[in-house]
């Protein structure tokens, strides 16, 4: 679902950060400053996830639907997940089902997930994702009345491709994975100018340099991979290619 522009911003509050969802000219939406942040300030919280990896339910969003019914399905789902392998992309898409199921249809909660940018799919879901959604659907209840009667493999391939294109490391180790709903609108640059600020309870993207109003805020979705490693892992991973990209830059 493509969020308006001024209602994704609304839902988001950015005007209160100084910040503002945009459409880009060539890398769909992405996030400028609408005022300058000196070198160093925390330009974008990450605000409460949409979904974590860690044992903790998240209720961003708060203030709508049944939480404490949500709380006890995503308790009991994740208890029959957390063995799966290690994991960690079937257990947020549990705790989004979970949350979803106990939310009115047209929540912020569920326009945030909804407007998340989401991987272009095409031909049937992939077979591993088919598996997963049967397992998600175990875990949960599936036999709960309509309940979750939109945990199909459709709904669970769109999910769980802005889960892979949008999740982010939510500690410093790099434990645990999260979903959040403003960062997810961050684009990449091999020169960015935020930077990701692991905390001991929250993460925050500070300027890394001074930032003037207008610019586009940008971080590296791979800091720390070796040179000859990122361009193939962008591809593979993003869909696009990071030497083209610099190549296409005066520099």
């Amino acid at each position: 679902m493509a969020l308006p522009l001024d209602k994704l911003n609304k839902l988001l509050r950015t005007a209160a950060l100084g910040v503002e969802v945009v459409q880009t000219a060539t890398k769909g939406r992405g996030i400028v400053a609408t005022r300058a942040h000196r070198a160093g300030a925390a330009v974008v919280p990450a605000g409460e996830p949409l979904a974590h990896s860690s044992k903790r339910a998240v209720n961003a969003f708060a203030g709508h639907g049944e939480f404490a019914g949500y709380e006890r399905a995503w308790r009991k789902a994740r208890g029959k997940l957390e063995g799966a392998d290690g994991r960690r992309h079937p257990l947020l898409v549990a705790q989004i089902a979970s949350r979803v199921a106990h939310e009115p249809e047209a929540s912020p909660y569920v326009l945030a997930v909804a407007a998340l940018c989401s991987a272009k799919m095409t031909g049937p879901t992939p077979a591993p994702w088919v598996e997963d959604c049967a397992a998600v659907k175990r875990a949960l209840g599936g036999d709960d009345g309509d309940r979750y009667a939109f945990l199909t493999d459709e709904w669970y391939a769109g999910v769980a491709s802005r889960i892979h294109l949008n999740s982010l490391r939510a500690d410093a180790e790099g434990d645990t994975v999260a979903l959040y709903a403003l960062p997810s609108f961050l684009n990449h640059h091999w020169e960015p100018n935020l930077l990701v600020d692991y905390g001991d309870d929250d993460v925050v993207f500070r300027a890394a340099r001074p930032v003037k109003e207008g610019d586009e805020l940008t971080i590296d979705y791979i800091h720390g991979l070796p040179q000859e490693e990122r361009s193939a892992y962008l591809m593979e991973n993003y869909g696009f290619d990071e030497a083209s990209e610099i190549d296409s830059v005066s520099l």
